[in-house]
């Protein structure tokens, strides 16, 4: 390898996992599936740009298969792209892409200090949804404004339903790839971002930006004089992988016809999975929760009650607790898949509308359940 590609790799886990790591040596496997992300280095555009970034719908009518998933505004550097003189100033637009002739900018972090847009992000809908159960290879390039503060939190977000919100604001989803530690070149440098990730949704879209807010995010200063208060990073060469071995999709047949909810009605989620005494999700889970996720999606005035309930077996007021936390677990995995979370309300059951019987191990299991009620359309 050549450049600044031998200078800084960043490995960034799952983040569940640890934090990412420095390293010479990538973890890119030898074998690889086809690449996922379309125009993943930004050449395509629709047209010439003629003007700055005032708005997402500025940075949509510009970029090809790529669009600001809110009213902030991504911008797009292409060798005719025109800097305002304010802006150019402050260092943007001094940059080259790491590959072609085209790259994209955003705002990281500065809510706090009054930053116009001060979250950005980028998305774009994969060749292929992902498969529950199959592991993922993703890279990525970046490289901060030469003055901007430096600072953590840059991710991944995968999500099943293509995310529109027409306001500025923070995306609030739990990224599946994140960098926990600043990213920091010593010379200014781009730096590769790479990591591998197993997925628990059928996903179709991949956003790119910080879905932290300023609080939860690292910053530092860089060097040098006149420093910004906000971090802005540059972003290019976005790429998706399936590793070896390939997971089938898993079949997707339903338990509720998604066309004919309306208000009132109560949708049975049978394969919403828990361990006996546990409020974790069992994996099983996924697939049915990737089905409510698409109906919440393509119906956003849609808001439920989520009714967790359990089997007869403890005391009457550890079994509200167990409810309340399993009918959360579902809350929080909707939430952390891009569903606002003024939509979602707890109620706990308990063991008060049993399912089945409780005096078999296997009525009990279909006891230990969560619905959904729709309380608006």
């Amino acid at each position: 390898m050549k450049g600044s590609e031998t200078l800084y790799r960043l490995i960034i886990f799952w983040i569940s996992f640890a934090p990412f790591i420095a390293n010479t040596q990538s973890i890119r496997p030898p074998e690889l599936g086809p690449q996922l992300v379309v125009n993943n280095g930004f050449e395509d555009i629709k047209r010439i740009p003629t003007k700055w970034y005032y708005n997402g719908e500025d940075f949509n009518l510009i970029m090809n298969k790529w669009v600001s998933p809110t009213l902030s505004s991504p911008d797009v550097y292409t060798p005719s792209t025109k800097v305002p003189e304010g802006w150019a100033e402050k260092g943007f637009g001094d940059a080259r892409p790491y590959k072609g002739r085209n790259m994209v900018g955003l705002t990281l972090y500065g809510c706090e200090h009054g930053k116009p847009h001060c979250r950005e992000y980028i998305q774009s809908m994969l060749k292929e949804p992902l498969i529950i159960g199959q592991k993922y290879y993703i890279d990525f390039w970046v490289k901060p404004l030469k003055k901007s503060m430096l600072c953590n939190n840059i991710g991944a977000f995968f999500s099943v339903f293509e995310i529109k919100k027409e306001l500025d604001v923070q995306l609030k989803c739990k990224p599946q790839l994140n960098a926990r530690d600043i990213i920091s070149p010593e010379k200014n440098e781009w730096i590769h971002i790479e990591g591998i990730f197993t997925a628990s949704t059928a996903a179709k879209y991949i956003v790119l930006g910080n879905f932290f807010a300023d609080d939860k995010t690292k910053t530092m200063l860089p060097g040098g004089k006149y420093p910004l208060n906000f971090a802005y990073y540059y972003f290019d060469e976005i790429s998706v992988y399936k590793i070896p071995p390939f997971t089938e999709a898993p079949s997707e047949e339903g338990t509720f016809d998604a066309c004919c909810i309306k208000k009132g009605d109560t949708i049975q989620l049978h394969n919403i999975y828990f361990d006996f005494d546990k409020s974790v999700l069992r994996p099983e889970s996924y697939i049915e929760l990737n089905k409510l996720l698409r109906v919440l999606g393509d119906r956003p005035s849609m808001k439920v009650h989520i009714t967790g309930h359990t089997d007869i077996i403890g005391h009457s007021n550890y079994n509200i607790w167990l409810s309340r936390n399993r009918a959360n677990a579902v809350r929080e995995f909707l939430i952390e898949n891009a569903v606002d979370e003024d939509r979602l309300k707890v109620v706990a059951m308990s063991y008060s509308q049993p399912a089945a019987t409780n005096k078999t191990e296997e009525g009990r299991q279909l006891n230990r359940r969560v619905e959904i009620i729709v309380i608006e359309e």
